[in-house]
C-alpha cells in the first residue's frame, strides 16, 4: 500500500544547540514581567513537532530556550525568528 502525498515542504532547521537570540520587544511577551533579559539560549537541538487533524497536518522545528532565568520549551522556529532582535530595530523601552 502506498501512502498519499502529504504536499508537505522540508524546512531546513535554523537554529542549533548553543545559539543566542537576542529579543526584540515582541520577544519579552514569552517572558514573566519581572525578566528583563534580552538574551536567550538555544538549549536543545531542533526537533519535529507533528499535529493531525481530518483535514490538516502541522510539521515544524521546535526547540527549547532559556532566557534569564526562564525556560521556555517548545519554541517554534517561526517564533524565534520573529523575535530575534534586527540591527536596524529600535527598542521601545
Amino acid at each position: 500500500s502506498q501512502s498519499k502525498p502529504t504536499g508537505l515542504r522540508l524546512v531546513t532547521a535554523k537554529y542549533s544547540k548553543g545559539d543566542l537570540v537576542a529579543l526584540n520587544v515582541f520577544g519579552h511577551i514569552l517572558l514573566s514581567p519581572e525578566n528583563k533579559a534580552r538574551i536567550g539560549i538555544v538549549m536543545s537541538y531542533p526537533r519535529n513537532y507533528y499535529k493531525a487533524d481530518a483535514k490538516t497536518e502541522l510539521i515544524y522545528w521546535v526547540y527549547d530556550v532559556v532566557v534569564g532565568n526562564e525556560l521556555i520549551i517548545d519554541v517554534p522556529q517561526e517564533f524565534l525568528i520573529r523575535i530575534n532582535k534586527h540591527e536596524d530595530e529600535e527598542d521601545l523601552d
